[in-house]
């Protein structure tokens, strides 16, 4: 689905405002620029909210890998669950136990694992589907909604995941103001996001490189280390910390080794990130 041109807002710089950009692909009739004044890149010419949530319902309609169960033993349930369990050991890791809120939560696997595991655990969706799926499902609470709308909650989080969600926003600057003060001192907050100067999408043809959920109509901002540092920073957070998930399974050692050569140079696929407050 390919939004029409009624839907179609151009916008500057969510970061700096600036009107100063130049053309790095076109994909379709999306227009994916870099700003001049500060390096961010983002895609100019975006579906308005609207059609946003349209998109996202559509998403979860027809995306095969968020139907898995933890009882269905297929390679696309296996391999989702693998991503579950090695991100929920990295959080044990950091904040063994307290409030967690996953932003953009989906139908709720991963919450659920974290809920087993002793947190207590919120979700924020803006598929109304998804969310509903997750508090009939897994009995765990969900608000449905885009987090750029909404107001902040009255109570704090111990801990805050965006798995894949950041450059999903309009403005991921104010997100992060938000997500800010929606943290307990001290508090922590997890981002992944897809790597820009990966070297899987640096090499890879057009053909491949805006398959499935990597395509512009999903993603409206497209971060580096550097980009996505300094945003962070000006958003208050502090001691950054960049961290390597490894989702192969075993029998891939060989891709666990080239993941952690590309990690030290910044060029794996993803940036997974941690800061304080």
């Amino acid at each position: 689905m390919i939004a029409p041109a009624s839907e179609i807002s151009i916008r500057s710089c969510s970061i700096c405002g600036s009107n100063n950009c130049s053309l790095k692909y076109r994909v379709d009739h999306f227009r994916i620029v870099k700003c001049r004044n500060c390096g961010f890149v983002y895609l100019q010419n975006p579906h308005t909210v609207t059609a946003d949530e349209a998109t996202y319902q559509e998403y979860f309609s027809n995306a095969a890998a968020m139907a898995a169960l933890p009882d269905n033993d297929s390679s696309i349930s296996a391999t989702a669950w693998n991503i579950y369990y090695r991100r929920i050991d990295l959080i044990k890791k950091i904040k063994p136990v307290g409030r967690l809120l996953e932003i953009g939560c989906g139908r709720g696997y991963f919450l659920s694992l974290a809920q087993k595991n002793g947190y207590s655990v919120q979700g924020i969706e803006i598929a109304s589907d998804a969310a509903r799926y997750a508090r009939e499902k897994f009995k765990v609470k969900v608000q449905t909604g885009n987090m750029e709308n909404m107001q902040i909650p009255a109570v704090r989080y111990d801990i805050i995941t965006l798995w894949h969600v950041l450059e999903h926003f309009y403005d991921p600057l104010s997100v992060l103001y938000k997500l800010y003060n929606m943290l307990e001192e001290n508090g922590y907050l997890l981002i992944e996001v897809p790597n820009l100067n990966s070297i899987k999408f640096r090499l890879a043809n057009d053909g491949n490189r805006w398959v499935g959920g990597n395509h512009p109509r999903y993603h409206l901002s497209f971060f580096t280390f550097n980009s996505l540092a300094r945003i962070l920073l000006h958003s208050g957070f502090r001691n950054m910390k960049l961290l390597t998930i490894d989702y192969s399974s075993a029998r891939y050692s060989g891709k666990s080794l080239v993941k952690k050569a590309l990690y030290k140079v910044n060029m794996d696929s993803f940036l997974t990130v941690l800061v304080r407050k």
